[in-house]
């Protein structure tokens, strides 16, 4: 599935650069060419313009003007860049010319025919035999009540030749761009796929946990159900293991879901969060006491030193089911003997929590998995003792929704701590 879908990003990606590079290349060309046609307009206005000064100078338009009198002296005209002239009397015969091109005379001619009629200058192309031209015709006015056409053209090869290699490059430039960025597209969205393929992963080792960890205690409650149901003559006294065995699965099963409840409404943000002013000395006290108890029956040594004073904002129920779950994990992970310590201490800004235990001990590979739903250090032992792996995920939530953060530090067979730092007033 993945396969498929980073193939079809990163063609995606591939036909979105070429798209780019294809406008971009296009945009270049047409910015060149409206920059020459500007160029050359400016260039034909100031030639007609010296050529209706010559007019005026001689009072004729049969006029011869040589190369000297269009050109700057000195310079070296080829046939495609130099400009040549057309000159029309008021009933459109031939006046002057500086070259004689039967071909391009009769159009011309025609656009010479608009601009008397309409007496308005006009720029345009033309083609002849292939080559393009740029043509300027002017209307003018000279004395003795007359008009006349002045039209200079000039070829466009050269600024053709020009565009058509900014293009070659530029489609170069881009064409080896695109294969580097298309290498570069294809890794990010192998990286950018990555986050969602282990999300998926998760989701699917989720459910199939959650459906081994549902389907142990129905097995079982089943299986004893079904023994009960062959010793009808027996009493219930008799039977009280069994019984219990039921009672102590369903309420098992019944954490679980509460608990699995519990991560999807918060995935859903469905979980309200009340706000207020909590007195956490207090709080860490009474949750110890309770904890100090069960630890004694373990015949663990439980030990709390908490600072006085220490108040927060904070969902006060919510902080109560973070010690519950860090207590009860460091109680179930301590063999006898073993030491739990509890802190509670704080700075001008924050509270801090720590949990500290002398069991098992984490790996550094599992620690930064801990805080995944359903992970257990040791899942066979986890599973005897009625763990899940679902506590330390509800921690980790309700740390975040009180802005604060969690951290681990521990060494397999030396223990663990776990330290909560939370901050005294509400972040935004």
């Amino acid at each position: 599935m993945f396969k498929e879908l980073y193939r079809k990003l990163t063609i995606m990606n591939a036909l979105i650069l070429i798209a780019f590079l294809l406008i971009f290349s296009y945009s270049i060309v047409g910015f060149s060419n409206a920059a020459f046609n500007s160029s050359a307009k400016n260039t034909l206005v100031e030639r007609k313009d010296h050529i209706v000064s010559m007019i005026y100078k001689y009072n004729t338009l049969e006029i011869n003007l040589p190369d000297e009198n269009i050109w700057p002296e000195g310079s070296n005209q080829s046939d495609y860049s130099r400009i040549d002239y057309v000159i029309w009397d008021e009933d459109l015969k031939l006046a002057g010319l500086s070259v004689l091109r039967d071909s391009l005379m009769e159009q011309t001619y025609v656009h010479a025919q608009q601009v008397m009629k309409t007496q308005k200058d006009s720029f345009t192309s033309i083609t002849i035999s292939g080559v393009k031209y740029r043509l300027y015709t002017g209307y003018v006015e000279i004395p003795g009540g007359r008009s006349a056409i002045v039209q200079v053209y000039q070829s466009r090869l050269i600024d053709d030749l020009v565009t058509r290699q900014i293009f070659l490059v530029v489609m170069s430039i881009g064409v080896f761009s695109v294969i580097v960025l298309i290498f570069i597209s294809a890794h990010m969205a192998k990286k950018s796929l990555e986050p969602v393929r282990r999300a998926y992963e998760r989701q699917k080792e989720f459910i199939a946990d959650a459906s081994h960890e549902l389907r142990t205690p129905l097995t079982i409650i089943k299986t004893t159900t079904e023994l009960l149901g062959m010793k009808e003559q027996e009493t219930i006294k008799e039977n009280a293991k069994w019984l219990e065995n039921i009672s102590s699965e369903t309420e098992n099963m019944s954490k679980l879901i509460q608990n699995l409840l519990t991560l999807a409404q918060a995935d859903n943000n469905q979980i309200p969060v009340t706000m207020d002013k909590v007195d956490l000395s207090k709080l860490v006290r009474v949750t110890s006491d309770k904890f100090q108890l069960i630890a004694k029956e373990k015949d663990i040594e439980f030990e709390s030193i908490i600072s006085e004073n220490v108040h927060l904002i904070g969902d006060k129920d919510k902080l109560n089911q973070l010690l519950v779950i860090l207590l009860d994990n460091g109680i179930k992970y301590t063999p006898e003997r073993g030491k739990i310590t509890i802190s509670l201490m704080h700075t001008t800004d924050k509270a801090i929590i720590t949990v500290k235990d002398t069991g098992m001990g984490i790996s550094q590979e599992d620690i930064n998995k801990i805080f995944e739903r359903f992970y257990r250090v040791d899942k066979a032992r986890s599973r005897e003792q009625g763990g899940a792996g679902l506590g330390l995920s509800i921690a980790n939530w309700i740390v975040r929704e009180h802005k604060g953060k969690i951290s681990v530090e521990s060494e397999p067979d030396k223990g663990s701590s776990f330290i909560v730092e939370l901050p005294k007033k509400r972040k935004q």
